[in-house]
């Protein structure tokens, strides 16, 4: 909406969601700008909190700035411990913008800033030596809270790896693990030093969300594609946090359609029984709110309704876990024509490998042992929608 506060889009957070709200179960902080982005590291920025929220997760109300959030922040993250909401954020609070911000609640509404986090900024020199920003949170099952964030040395030019750090008191205090060593990282000459690239295809990285099914970690994140010149969403896989794998080998979902490609996504139902990954919301700069009628959604339930946003060259994709078993009972055009086609192959395999699982529904699958890459495309959609229903055995 042109004039509004969030007249144009900066960053989505993640996507909470608490069944003893009843008025807003679901929430979606996101940040916002009017006018023109300020990010020259010379001011405190100009990107606001807001909200959206929800009362099943697909039907969305606007509820504007949040205005008890003053300083400028990005990327926030939000989690609800004990009945308080904890809120972490890239924080414009000084210039330069290099440190991660904390804020408390007691609604979701009302927000009392704490300040910065403890999360020290690597030595000089080091690869997280100029900023720490992106928080990524996952409460641990020992009640330890942990943070993937974003990490960069920009004196030489290294922009966007990812660390891992642990803390035990809600956020206030961090200690950084693996050494403080990166565990995600690009594939960019200026990490040579620092360690092998976890992501050929990327040449910086920043983590969006992370949710963990049947003891194994998925991280959906985002970075520049130098060969594709967009931004892109990855998913990452990992049973330790530590040493991470890119199953997929390219983007989840990209729309190239304009030029705001869906570059970040968040998980939405983190009741993960069979989940690799549901709901996903995407940014789509420009156009004042997240653009939530381009989500993805993915293994997850009985019945649950498969919705994919297809690439421009037709094609989305998504992980089968090791023995995850799958029916697959339909796939329906959306209206353009398009006839549905699914494919499969193993996990590490090319392209070439992959294999067509027919039209004939059902059709039960087995991720077996090392688990499968999923392929659906569909002849004559570009950048359509298109709809499957997903039985979990």
């Amino acid at each position: 909406m042109a004039g509004a506060s969030d007249e144009n889009l900066r960053e989505i957070g993640n996507v909470l969601h608490d069944p003893a709200d009843p008025v807003m179960p679901y929430r979606l902080y996101y940040s916002a700008f009017a006018g023109a982005y300020a990010n020259d590291q010379t001011t405190l920025g100009n990107t606001y909190l807001h909200l959206l929220y929800s009362l099943d997760g697909r039907t969305w109300t606007r509820y504007g700035r949040v205005t008890s959030v003053t300083n400028g922040i990005e990327d926030p993250y939000v989690l609800i411990e004990g009945g308080l909401y904890y809120m972490f954020v890239e924080d414009k609070s000084e210039v330069p913008f290099r440190r991660i911000g904390r804020y408390t609640s007691p609604d979701g509404l009302t927000w009392t800033y704490t300040g910065p986090v403890g999360l020290a900024l690597g030595a000089s020199g080091a690869w997280d030596s100029g900023d720490v920003s992106s928080p990524t949170l996952l409460r641990d099952s020992d009640g330890s809270w942990l943070m993937l964030y974003e990490g960069r040395n920009m004196g030489a030019s290294q922009y966007g790896a990812i660390g891992l750090a642990r803390s035990t008191d809600r956020g206030l205090t961090w200690t950084k693990l693996n050494g403080g060593a990166p565990v995600v990282i690009p594939n960019a000459a200026a990490y040579s030093g620092v360690g092998a690239p976890t992501i050929g295809w990327l040449g910086e990285v920043v983590p969006d969300d992370l949710l963990c099914a049947g003891g194994v970690y998925y991280l959906l994140a985002h970075g520049q594609a130098p060969a594709r010149n967009a931004y892109l969403p990855a998913l990452l896989v990992s049973t330790d946090l530590i040493t991470w794998t890119d199953p997929l080998g390219r983007e989840v979902i990209n729309d190239e359609t304009n030029r705001a490609p869906s570059e970040t996504m968040m998980f939405a139902d983190r009741d993960a029984q069979s989940v690799i990954y549901t709901s996903g919301v995407t940014r789509s700069s420009g156009n004042g709110q997240p653009n939530l009628s381009r989500a993805l959604t993915v293994t997850g339930g009985q019945g649950r309704v498969l919705e994919v946003a297809f690439s421009a060259d037709g094609e989305a994709r998504w992980l089968l876990a090791p023995y995850e078993r799958l029916t697959v009972v339909g796939v329906l055009a959306d209206g353009t024509g398009g006839v549905g086609n699914l494919r499969r192959r193993a996990v590490g395999a090319a392209d070439s490998t992959l294999t067509d699982l027919g039209s004939v529904y059902p059709l039960y699958l087995d991720g077996g042992a090392t688990g499968a890459v999923l392929v659906l495309s569909a002849a004559g959609v570009s950048g359509g929608l298109l709809a499957a229903r997903v039985l979990t055995s």
